[in-house]
């Protein structure tokens, strides 16, 4: 009953601080313009892989989802996207790749599938999970085909990725691509447009109902990661409801935030 009426004196259509992968929510911060210069650059050079990092909730399977979207507007390259599971064994990885069951030679079907396609863009995110024969396979993939530059990897994952990179069972394949970039948290003068942008993409408009001052606690608790911006914010949002109040100041989001799990906030989940 408090949300919809929260919805309802807000003019919201949804709401805006929903954790959904929703690309029309999508804010460009500029560790992600920088990712996107970086991943179009090393593609358009012919280099095979790309590696990126970021801590939980900096928004990394955002960024795939837009990046796939520009890879088919831009190249009209259809992508080929993969969420690494524990329970994945490397014929479902194929399967995801080359569309097809009951791989009997896959050194036969890797070359025939290359022979067919102009370039093989393969999007791998939670790729710290990834067993070290997954690492392999696509090492091989890439080496096969090294001389026409007809596949390109973009790996994603948590700070653990970038550590296994300096494995030394890892360095081949590191050393396939110079190319890797890293997400941060939004910057200081990036959070009032962020929260600004994700209330206009829900109907909302008006002047913007965070004060000042909420705002810049909202950036100190949360060290600008979008995920527990949009978590506290939406509380802060609704402590000032229950209030009857329109607008949100440092007060609210001090309780909100004490409402909030630490295993939240801390990014544990």
């Amino acid at each position: 009953m408090i949300i919809t009426k929260y919805y309802e004196a807000l003019n919201l259509e949804r709401n805006p601080f929903s954790l959904a992968l929703d690309l029309d929510f999508y804010y460009l911060m500029s560790s992600h313009v920088e990712a996107i210069d970086t991943v179009f650059f090393a593609f358009d050079n012919g280099s095979p892989m790309v590696r990126l990092y970021g801590e939980p909730g900096t928004g990394k399977t955002m960024l795939l989802k837009h990046l796939s979207k520009k890879f088919e507007e831009k190249y009209s390259i259809k992508v080929v996207n993969i969420t690494y599971n524990p329970l994945m064994d490397v014929k479902e990885f194929c399967k995801f790749i080359f569309g097809v069951d009951g791989i009997n030679d896959l050194d036969g079907l890797i070359k025939d599938f290359l022979s067919r396609t102009e370039r093989l863009v393969i999007f791998v995110d939670e790729a710290q999970d990834m067993e070290y024969s997954y690492f392999l396979f696509l090492k091989y993939l890439i080496d096969l085909s090294s001389v026409s530059s007809k596949v390109f990897v973009l790996l994603s994952g948590t700070p653990i990725l970038k550590r296994r990179f300096s494995e030394e069972s890892l360095i081949p394949l590191a050393q396939r691509s110079p190319y890797h970039c890293e997400l941060y948290g939004l910057k200081k003068d990036e959070i009032k447009g962020y929260i600004e942008h994700r209330l206009r993409r829900s109907g909302y408009s008006g002047d913007i109902p965070f004060k000042d001052k909420a705002i810049k606690y909202i950036y100190k608790l949360t060290k600008g990661n979008p995920r527990k911006v949009n978590i506290l914010s939406e509380r802060s949002m609704l402590a000032a409801m229950v209030k009857g109040k329109r607008q949100v100041g440092k007060r609210e989001v001090k309780e909100a935030y004490k409402d909030i799990s630490s295993e939240v906030m801390s990014g544990v989940v």
